[in-house]
């Protein structure tokens, strides 16, 4: 036996145990969504729960809902990344002091993030009312988790702060990577700032974004405990309620498990859709 066949023989296992665990769940879970549960027995229905749900009002409305919510915290997480990665690239000293202080809040459980987040905009003894009022930027209280406009824009805020971190950090690796050589022979032949950014600085980061945009959507798209904890699962009313606190309210509170696993393929089509467009928009060549 060769050196190559004894070395792919080696990893087999390892490669037949990942395969499983990446497969398995999606096979699992189509099969599921053909199906209607009746305690513990179930029957084959076919398509009838994604008609069920393409009927639904409720579906529709969180999944619109989630589209927002991801799109909203992807521009912010994305832009401010970006600004921050940029900023600390030009810092040659305390780097590692700002690296710390930035990746705090990506290093913080989302629960826990949720629950500062849910004090700090409490309308009665909240820090963020307490501040506006001292320095007379509002007059009254704000109940910025009782008007549903102000939730959603709350939620998409604390989702955008938990991942900006994790963005920022990988742009300023790439960041760190570019030829230096490259901005001095741009200076020396008169390229103004934006320029650099834009024939330089952006082509080296397009790989880098489009990965930092696409993980951390998909980690966006189906986050539960934010809106779990900052207005108790979708209040006020249903007005919060996102594509994931659907699937969850049904498989475990419904115990329509078929119906919920026929939400979680539309899930999964989105997580691809926003990954496409990702690798799409920024041109990346895998």
């Amino acid at each position: 036996m060769s050196k190559r066949k004894f070395a792919l023989l080696l990893i087999l296992p390892s490669v037949i145990f990942v395969e499983a665990l990446l497969f398995y769940p999606g096979i699992y879970l189509f099969w599921l969504s053909g199906r209607k549960f009746h305690y513990l027995t179930s029957e084959f229905v076919g398509i009838k729960n994604f008609l069920t749900l393409f009927a639904d009002n409720f579906f529709w409305q969180d999944l619109l809902r989630s589209l927002r919510y991801v799109i909203g915290s992807s521009a912010i997480f994305f832009s401010v990344g970006l600004v921050l990665a940029l900023c600390l690239n030009r810092i040659r000293r305390g780097i590692t002091f700002f690296r710390g202080v930035i990746i705090l809040p990506w290093v913080i459980p989302p629960v826990i993030s949720a629950m500062l987040w849910r004090w700090m905009l409490n309308s009665e003894y909240g820090a963020v009312n307490d501040l506006l009022l001292r320095v007379g930027l509002f007059h009254t209280k704000v109940t910025w988790l009782s008007i549903p406009s102000m939730a959603n824009a709350m939620l998409i805020f604390t989702d955008a702060w938990i991942r900006i971190p994790f963005v920022a950090l990988l742009e300023l690796a790439a960041l760190q990577s570019i030829p230096k050589d490259l901005y001095e022979s741009a200076e020396i032949d008169g390229a103004s700032l934006f320029q650099q950014f834009i024939y330089i600085t952006f082509p080296y980061l397009k790989y880098v974004s489009a990965l930092a945009l696409g993980v951390q959507s998909m980690f966006a798209i189906r986050t539960i405990e934010i809106v779990q904890v900052l207005t108790g699962g979708g209040g006020p009313g249903r007005s919060t309620e996102l594509l994931v606190n659907f699937i969850f309210n049904n498989a475990f509170l419904n115990y329509k498990y078929g119906y919920a696993a026929a939400a979680s393929v539309i899930l999964l089509f989105l997580c691809i859709f926003f990954i496409t467009v990702y690798w799409k928009l920024f041109k990346v060549k895998l």
